[in-house]
């Protein structure tokens, strides 16, 4: 889907999670984005088979309560523009509409939009960690714009 789909920026997953998932889900794009910049063929593609190898301009790490091991952002971007979009969507799964499994999902991350808008001048924000120097390096990505900070 990488090469396909061509990505200039991938979000995913920090690895310090007590989530299994989260942390399976860090791995796996990882090694999907090596994979993707490979100018090899995949198992699927025919032998002979052009192929274009592609790496994203930056990897981002998202803020998540599940996610704070270690997580350090340092990255704002302004969302308010699809803030309510995002919460529409939200609106279409039964995690944004009831605490559950015991958490209020919706209170908390529009809550934590807000206070990062607050704290970069812009209504609705969220903040992110860019991948570090040896992850970029090994996937020949660039340093990070960094964009606004508080």
């Amino acid at each position: 889907m990488v090469r396909e789909v061509r990505p200039a920026t991938v979000v995913t997953h920090w690895r310090g999670s007590w989530h299994p998932d989260h942390v399976a889900t860090h791995y796996a794009t990882l090694r999907g984005l090596l994979l993707a910049g490979l100018p090899i063929p995949t198992r699927d593609e025919a032998p002979g088979t052009p192929h274009t190898a592609h790496t994203p301009r930056e990897i981002l790490y998202g803020e998540n309560w599940e996610d704070g091991e270690g997580f350090r952002s340092d990255m704002y971007r302004d969302i308010t523009a699809g803030f309510e979009a995002w919460q529409a969507a939200l609106d279409e799964y039964e995690i944004g509409r009831v605490s559950n499994p015991g958490f209020p999902y919706r209170d908390y991350y529009t809550s934590l939009a807000r206070m990062r808008g607050c704290l970069c001048g812009v209504k609705y924000a969220e903040t992110f960690l860019p991948a570090p120097p040896e992850v970029r390096t090994g996937l020949a990505i660039p340093s990070p714009d960094r964009g606004p900070r508080p």
